[in-house]
């Protein structure tokens, strides 16, 4: 799988961040300063492929994370043909992927393009930094004996199946040992069993006891039994005695209230009486509102009356406005006349120097000016031919460089083809005079360079005859033909540059014609020059013609603008009937000043009339609306016989009094029902009627002193019943106890004998698993080794021949560098710089054998080298860009001089990705 986007729409610090990764190039630098966010990134590709974890460290940064939205567009060569998805990924609790259109996608739409691979097997073989890379690399040397099952681990992704093994191991001593333990799981069980059997034996229940317990209960409920009922008696006396003395209280008051109430008559329909109530507010409300109208509009018609009628000037508005605009003109064209004098001078001095500058007599400078389209169009031609040349120069500096680092790879290598070097050489030849010549500025013909790449495909084709000779030598073959490419492409390069050049000096000659003065003669860099001031001149130039023209139009305007202010505040004067002034200036001023007042006092009037218009038409309004209530409230009163709005107020105030009265009733009653405490009216009138009132009030004084000592004679009863009842629970629990200790000693059997079966099966697992790691070591583990040496010989530039595998005193595996004399190197003995690429050759081999037989994510270095040295740098990006022809290959950097390397070295080979800070 690889990257073409990625997409940091809301993670860590980055918003609407986009990317754009070259997919077909085998190797990928993503430069970023400090703080710039590559260990987000790093993050964010984790999550994005295998979905956010619970708590993100880098990902709420910013935003909250049901905010979260990372995404990407991937492609793969699936079933012989290129795929891409595009997908994103947010955080929530289920549909985490989607597509770009924000639609639902399968969990499973990623395992075509990643392979059987989760997200703990990426981190540790595919996406490595410094520390994650030294930590799998110290595990190696810890091993000891498990040296094997740490190259499996390295070579299949699974884990380190040591620590796997150690993990069954432990959980297995954490349930039984040989010695006993009390947090072993076993043994806890048996102490639990134990204790069991001893509560079994303690909690035994007698009969005796039992019926002892059974005997004191039961007389003591009779004695809370004939208590409760003597106090329930003295409850029921003084219930009835405080029923008939409350009762008694509030029947008067009844009675008044009823009879007054029947001496008001019956009462009319409610619907009626609220009729007249509304019909009488809404005929008080029109009548009051239709005074306060009245009011408003006498006010209006008596301030209008006393308002003064604006001047005449206000007929003479437009003349007066006109002649304050001539004014302000007149005395703009007073204060620019005393400066035309000088500026004339100055265009004059200006147009005889641009003429001088351009080579043409000053009084031609209008008939000569080329259009303004030339003028525009000039700039950007002279840019295109500078831009052209500049290109130019680049590509012969590129064919110059790829030259010289193709005659190096081809020195390097120390396979040759019969008659390779002797093509090369033709070729190489050919190449050189045709770069002289361009460096001249001249264009080589079609014939010559059909005839130089007829050379670079002869010896393109004895490169390839050599290939098969050299398969032992792959990566300096390799490396020969890149070069060669790279010539070939820097020649296409610098002949199309040059095409370039040639058309946009062709584009540029008519207009220099026009520009440049006749006879002139210019050539490279003089001519561009001289054509971009004259460029300036002649601008300038136009802009000096323009001056001069606004010069004399302001000359004329300014002796116009006087004759016509003097004409036209004469005519004024004579309109308003009154004698020409002398200071036109003073009058203007005068005349505008009065039309200001005039129409003060014309909208002051206007709004006095509006406000005199909208009063009437309200009083009009509160006339109609009082006739309407007066007329309703006629209705109503002859409805309920009574005459106007007097009598159907004497009516309502009848029918409150009646509510009042009614209110009170209730409120009587309610207390009386209070009292009677669910007895009927007529039953507890007889009861007041049959009762002497002052003896009920002694009865009820001394029953206080009786109910309360028959109260705390039935607490007494109650509590000794409580304590009798809890002597019998407690001989019951204790029975109850004694069963549920035989149940604990079962349920600590059985958790005894689970015990034992986990133990087996975490003890077989173990066993099993080693066997399996034994048995692919035996089969995985050299290839992974030999691809392994292979790679640490390349990292370390030939400094360690290979990797062997060695038995330590105890009879372990352990690694040891070879050197090329056939001296063994321990790897604690090893630099930091050696054993980084000691383990990075060991994750290289893996991630090729894993890449061969499956799909496989992008490879992602973060930072990896800073343990290395400047050839052994090199060397690891050239590691990276062979494994780049399996997977694409990521590199994360904040070292300046790793892009400057990647660009120089490797060419197109290497894309460049610069992150911004934030």
């Amino acid at each position: 799988m690889r990257f073409r986007r990625i997409e940091l729409s809301r993670f860590g610090h980055f918003e609407d961040v986009a990317l754009e990764i070259d997919a077909t190039r085998p190797l990928t630098v993503i430069y970023g300063a400090n703080e710039a966010g590559k260990s987000t990134l790093l993050q964010a590709m984790s999550d994005l492929l295998f979905g956010f974890k619970q708590n993100a460290p880098y990902a709420n940064f910013r935003f909250e994370y049901n905010k979260l939205r990372i995404g990407a567009e991937v492609e793969a060569e699936l079933a012989g043909t290129v795929q891409t998805l595009h997908f994103q990924r947010v955080k929530r609790k289920a549909g985490t992927l989607r597509s770009a259109a924000d639609e639902p996608l399968p969990a499973a739409a990623l395992e075509p393009f990643l392979g059987p691979i989760e997200r703990d097997g990426f981190e540790q073989l595919f996406a490595l930094d410094a520390e994650r890379l030294r930590r799998g690399g110290e595990e190696l040397l810890r091993s000891g004996g498990a040296l094997g099952e740490s190259l499996l681990s390295a070579g299949a992704a699974l884990g380190d199946i040591h620590h796997r093994r150690q993990a069954f191991d432990d959980a297995a001593d954490g349930i039984f040992g040989a010695r006993k333990k009390g947090d072993r799981a076993f043994y806890a069980a048996l102490e639990r069993r134990t204790a069991a059997q001893r509560d079994v034996r303690e909690r035994a229940l007698t009969k005796p006891a039992l019926a002892a317990a059974k005997a004191a209960l039961k007389s003591a409920t009779g004695r809370r039994e004939a208590a409760a009922d003597k106090l329930l008696e003295l409850d029921k006396t003084r219930a009835r005695d405080k029923r008939v003395v409350e009762a008694a209280k509030v029947a008067p008051e009844i009675d008044r209230l009823r009879a007054a109430l029947a001496a008001l008559g019956e009462a009319p329909d409610p619907a009626l009486v609220e009729a007249a109530q509304t019909a009488l507010d809404a005929h008080i409300e029109a009548r009051r509102n239709a005074e306060a109208a009245a009011r408003r509009a006498d006010a209006a018609r008596a301030e209008l009356e006393v308002e003064p009628e604006p001047g005449t000037e206000l007929a003479e508005a437009a003349a007066i406005e006109a002649l304050w605009d001539l004014a302000a003109d007149a005395r703009g064209a007073r204060r620019a006349a005393a400066e035309l004098g000088a500026e004339r001078q100055q265009l004059a001095d200006r147009r005889a120097d641009l003429a001088q500058r351009l080579g043409v007599p000053a009084d031609m400078l209008a008939e000569l000016r080329p259009s303004d389209g030339d003028l525009a169009a000039a700039p950007l031609l002279t840019r295109q031919l500078a831009q052209a040349r500049d290109r130019a120069a680049e590509a012969r500096r590129q064919l110059r460089e790829a030259t010289e680092k193709a005659a190096k790879t081809a020195a390097a290598r120390d396979v040759e083809s019969v008659g390779l070097r002797e093509k090369r050489a033709r070729r190489d030849a050919g190449w050189n005079a045709l770069r002289a010549e361009i460096e001249r500025g001249a264009l080589p013909d079609g014939a010559r360079l059909d005839g130089q790449e007829a050379l670079s495909g002869q010896a393109d084709a004895a490169a390839d005859a050599r290939i098969v000779a050299a398969q032992r030598f792959g990566a300096q073959s390799a490396a020969a033909e890149v070069a060669a490419e790279a010539v070939a492409t820097a020649q296409r390069t610098a002949h199309g540059a040059q095409e370039v050049v040639c058309g946009a000096e062709a584009a540029l000659a008519p207009l220099a014609a026009k520009l440049l003065p006749s006879g002139a003669d210019y050539s490279g860099q003089a001519f561009e020059a001289a054509l971009e001031a004259a460029i300036a001149n002649w601008a300038a130039a136009a802009r000096m013609l323009e001056a001069e023209r606004e010069l004399a139009r302001r000359a004329a305007v300014g002796a116009l603008d006087r004759t016509e202010l003097i004409d036209a505040a004469e005519q004024l004067a004579a309109r308003l009937g009154i004698p020409a002034p002398e200071d036109v200036e003073i009058a203007v001023r005068a005349w505008a000043e009065a039309l200001k007042t005039a129409r003060n006092l014309q909208a002051k009037r206007e709004g006095l009339a509006k406000s005199l218009r909208a009063a009437e038409l309200e009083l009009s309004k509160a006339k109609a609306r009082r006739e309407a209530a007066q007329e309703a409230v006629g209705e109503i009163a002859a409805h309920h016989g009574v005459v106007g709005a007097d009598g159907l107020a004497a009516l309502l105030k009848r029918e409150g009094e009646r509510q009042e009265l009614r209110r009170a009733l209730e409120g009587e009653e309610r207390h009386w029902r209070q009292a009677a405490e669910g007895v009927d009216e007529a039953t507890l009138r007889a009861e007041i009627a049959a009762a002497d009132l002052d003896e009920t009030a002694a009865r009820m004084a001394a029953g206080a002193a009786l109910w309360r000592a028959a109260k705390d004679e039935n607490d007494a009863a109650v509590a000794e019943e409580a304590r009798a009842d809890a002597g019998l629970q407690k001989l019951l629990e204790s029975d109850r106890g004694a069963a549920a200790a035989a149940r604990a000693e079962e349920d600590a059997a059985a958790a005894m004998a689970l015990a034992a079966e986990e133990w087996l099966t975490l003890r077989a697992a173990s066993l099993l698993l080693g066997e399996t790691a034994r048995r692919y070591r035996a089969t995985s583990a050299n290839p992974i080794l030999t691809a392994a040496s292979a790679s640490f010989a390349t990292l370390t530039r030939g400094a360690f021949a290979a990797l062997a595998v060695d038995l330590d005193e105890s009879g372990g595996e352990r690694i040891v560098g070879v050197r090329g004399e056939g001296a063994r190197v321990e790897i604690a003995a090893m630099s930091e710089g050696t054993r980084d690429q000691l383990f990075l050759a060991l994750r290289l081999a893996a991630v090729r054998s894993w890449a061969a037989a499956r799909p496989a994510p992008p490879f992602i270095a973060d930072d990896l080298f800073a343990s290395f040295d400047d050839e052994r740098l090199a060397a690891g990006l050239e590691a990276l860009v062979q494994l780049g022809a399996q997977t694409q290959c990521l590199v994360f950097t904040h070292h300046p001089h790793l892009v400057r390397l990647a660009e120089t070295r490797f060419g197109d080979t290497a894309h460049i990705c610069r992150l911004s800070p934030p």
